[in-house]
């Protein structure tokens, strides 16, 4: 196994790891990541071209070859397709159903995954807006579905604080 070939890898898998996790956290800028991350690629292709070349102690083991695949983006990419891949469709599926009761039109959005459903109201609205009139969810520690009503001002004070 050759260390040089080693040091490459680790430090260029985690360069990419930290632009990639860095453009998640911003609101506005994160799309320089997408001018960076192909620049660090060519760059880092350069320099394993130029280590790979001029190194003599690389062998042509399996455990180089591997080594060799991880300093190339498709590890990164292959890892954040399936988070991506994972997040979206499990963590923020949600079912949105929409209905009119008592002259009223009411929003219900069931999240599976959370074990989670709200139900949302355009009763009491100044404005027709949905105001979140109630919450069911699944309590783990008392092993059993509670729901949470809000009335009034707390329905106000949760949706300002969206």
């Amino acid at each position: 196994m050759s260390k040089r070939l080693l040091i490459f890898s680790i430090i260029y898998s985690f360069v990419t790891y930290y632009f990639i996790y860095r453009s998640q956290n911003v609101a506005h800028g994160g799309e320089v990541v997408v001018f960076v991350l192909p620049t660090l690629w060519m760059i880092g292709f350069i320099l394993l071209f130029i280590l790979y070349r001029h190194d003599k102690q690389i062998k042509k083991t399996i455990l180089n070859r591997i080594l060799f695949l991880f300093c190339t983006p498709i590890p990164s990419l292959l890892f954040f397709l399936g988070y991506y891949v994972w997040f979206t469709k499990f963590e923020s599926q949600k079912t949105e159903v929409t209905y009119k009761k008592n002259g009223y039109t009411v929003k219900e959005t069931n999240y599976p995954y959370q074990d989670r459903t709200e139900y949302r109201s355009n009763n009491d609205s100044k404005t027709g807006e949905f105001l979140l009139d109630s919450v069911k969810y699944f309590d783990k520690a008392e092993r059993k579905y509670k729901t949470d009503r809000y009335e009034g001002w707390e329905r106000l004070l949760l949706d300002e604080g969206k």
